[in-house]
């Protein structure tokens, strides 16, 4: 209904400035702007919900946890933040800080499986790759350190765990992808 009277609206709205259509196109073109924004700001399904503040450099990989619904971010800083709903709300806060990344964290995933928490760091130059597997401590929400996978040579770049296997399957700048298993 309201997207009809929007419409209806945008119709009405540019035939009375058919005339002027011909000798000012910024009339035109402001109007159909105007109309367009109209028409698709009340059909945005989403809206934001907060945002997550705690890196001391910029974040540049996230993932979600399908079994916990724990959000997990990668930063520059070389860290990665583990992020869980406050109960009962739908706002998350911080439940911990992962550290022991030797170079800014470039990827992560988290295992559908085992909910292990995969992190990817790395640097060329002086050839430090790995990727960091966390597994959560039973019963405590905290995690720890399983494991380090090391081969790459070159940053890791991408990192898919495949939700029935568990295995994990790494990509690098050095041109190769690893796979993992348990």
């Amino acid at each position: 209904m309201c997207h009809t009277l929007y419409l209806l609206l945008c119709y009405s709205l540019l035939s009375l400035l058919l005339a002027q259509l011909l000798t000012s196109h910024t009339i035109y073109l402001h109007i159909s702007v105007l109309c367009y924004s109209v028409i698709f700001q009340a059909q945005e399904p989403y809206s934001l919900l907060q945002v997550l503040r705690r890196h001391g450099e910029r974040v540049r990989v996230v993932a979600v946890c399908r079994r916990t619904g724990r959000i997990v971010t990668g930063s520059d800083d070389e860290t990665a933040i583990v992020w869980d709903k406050k109960p009962g709300e739908d706002e998350y806060q911080l439940l911990q800080i992962l550290h022991g990344h030797r170079h800014l964290v470039s990827a992560l995933a988290v295992c559908p499986k085992t909910g292990h928490i995969i992190t990817g760091f790395g640097k060329k130059d002086i050839g430090d790759s790995a990727c960091m597997v966390w597994k959560e401590e039973e019963g405590t929400n905290r995690y720890h350190l399983l494991q380090e996978l090391k081969g790459h040579t070159d940053s890791v770049i991408g990192i898919a765990v495949c939700a029935t296997t568990g295995k994990i399957v790494t990509a690098s700048w050095d041109n190769k992808a690893m796979i993992w298993k348990q």
